[in-house]
């Protein structure tokens, strides 16, 4: 029976796998001849210095009292512009004249000349002007005007024009001595007139295009080229804006938070079955019949084993912008608008929150683990230009929707990259203080 053992013994170490230098066997076999023989199989629990290395390098925090701070006084910022900016109606009355469409739209300016006499009133000369002195002095408020009258029959006529209805025609005016398109006065008024043009932007000279204000939420989903960075990333932002004719320049401030995925790679040993072998555990022989019975238990022999496994870590990088946008009308549409658009923006780093799992293999101890060290750890700028499409949805109200690239000048911890492209989709709602 021993040499029966020994042989099993011997097979069993022949078929265990050989170690390097250094490397060990964590379990021993017990041998028990009272009981039957198993060999158990132990479960180790990772070591709790293994993860100081993980722990250490993942900073979670939350939003801290100069966040809170910062976002405090944006909103207050935001909130004192609506009792600071004038909400009333600047524009000339001549500006809200309801004046019907031509057909072909924008009608060239038709010229008529007019001869016109001066028309008495009570004995005195209607046609008076301020005198010559008033006229230096600048005062512009006479107290004598010039009332004509005339009938459109008078007048000659062209093909081109517009004046064709049979009506009276008043003109009255405050008058100085040298009047625009009006000559002095001595016997014949000699004038113009000019068809009233349906595009407020290419009227007369009457018609002064006032400045506007308007309030602005974006929000703009965006594309990095950077591996590192899982798209998309959320900018959201409140912007407060200046108006006029065709310009457009705003200022905001905003929140912007950007995914990153990162490695973890973990080094363990697991316990595994390498060899299974008979024990004669004893031997029994009749008596009578001389035969000789063995009895044998099943001995299992396990080994640690090298394992190597990969976890990805989430990162989230939370970020303060304060963008500033000019853009400019190239094109109008009915309600419909194109602008060129010119931005920068500057984003103050936060906080970064990691996320991961822990390690956790049955039968198994850590050995090491490494991290991968690409991360964002500074502020950066952005600066880059898109082409924005607009449409008024009333005079106050407008939605707009902008494909834009940018260029990104932020510096990754562990990476030479120092310059990341991106693309973005900036979805708008605006509303104006002064309608136009």
């Amino acid at each position: 029976m021993t040499e029966l053992n020994e042989e099993g013994l011997r097979n069993a170490i022949h078929n265990l796998p050989q170690h390097k230098a250094g490397d060990y066997v964590w379990e021993e076999i017990r041998w028990q001849l009272e009981k039957p023989l198993v060999a158990e199989l132990p479960v180790h629990t990772a070591p709790a210095g293994a993860w100081n290395g993980i722990a250490a390098a993942a900073s979670v925090s939350r939003l801290s009292t100069s966040a809170r701070l910062t976002l405090a006084t944006g909103f207050i910022l935001l909130m004192a512009s609506l009792f600071f900016i004038p909400f009333g109606n600047n524009e000339n009355p001549v500006n809200k004249r309801n004046l019907p469409r031509q057909k072909g739209g924008n009608q060239a300016i038709i010229q008529e000349p007019v001869t016109v006499s001066p028309v008495s009133a009570d004995g005195k000369d209607a046609s008076t002007f301020i005198t010559e002195d008033e006229s230096n002095s600048g005062n512009e408020n006479p107290d004598k005007s010039s009332g004509f009258s005339e009938s459109p029959d008078n007048l000659p006529s062209t093909p081109n024009s517009i004046l064709t209805e049979n009506r009276t025609m008043i003109i009255s005016a405050m008058l100085p001595k040298s009047s625009g398109n009006f000559e002095n006065p001595v016997s014949d008024i000699t004038g113009s007139i000019r068809a009233r043009n349906d595009n407020p932007y290419e009227c007369s000279s009457f018609y002064r295009i006032p400045p506007s204000f308007f309030l602005k939420a974006d929000y703009e989903p965006e594309y990095f080229s950077n591996k590192m960075l899982t798209p998309p990333g959320q900018n959201f932002s409140l912007s407060a804006g200046y108006q006029f004719k065709r310009l457009r320049l705003a200022l905001g401030a905003g929140y912007n938070h950007i995914n990153g995925n990162t490695q973890l790679d973990y080094s363990y040993r697991r316990n595994e079955l390498i060899y299974s072998y008979d024990y004669v555990d004893s031997v029994y022989v009749d008596p009578i019949s001389h035969e000789t019975y063995y009895f044998t238990v099943k001995v299992d022999v396990y080994d640690s084993i090298d394992h190597t496994s990969t976890q990805k870590i989430v990162d989230r990088y939370s970020y303060m912008q304060f963008p500033l946008t000019l853009s400019y009308k190239v094109a109008e549409f009915r309600k419909f608008s194109v602008h060129l658009q010119g931005f920068s923006v500057y984003h103050f780093f936060r906080e970064n929150i990691r996320k991961y799992d822990a390690f956790y293999e049955a039968s198994s101890r850590l050995v090491s683990s490494s991290i991968d060290g690409q991360r964002l750890t500074s502020d950066y700028w952005t600066a880059g230009a898109g082409l924005m499409l607009e449409y008024r949805a009333g005079e106050r109200f407008g939605i707009d929707i902008a494909p834009r690239l940018k260029y990104n000048f932020m510096e990754v911890t562990g990476s030479s990259e120092k310059k990341t492209g991106s693309f973005g989709l900036s979805f708008g709602l605006y509303y104006k203080l002064i309608p136009d």
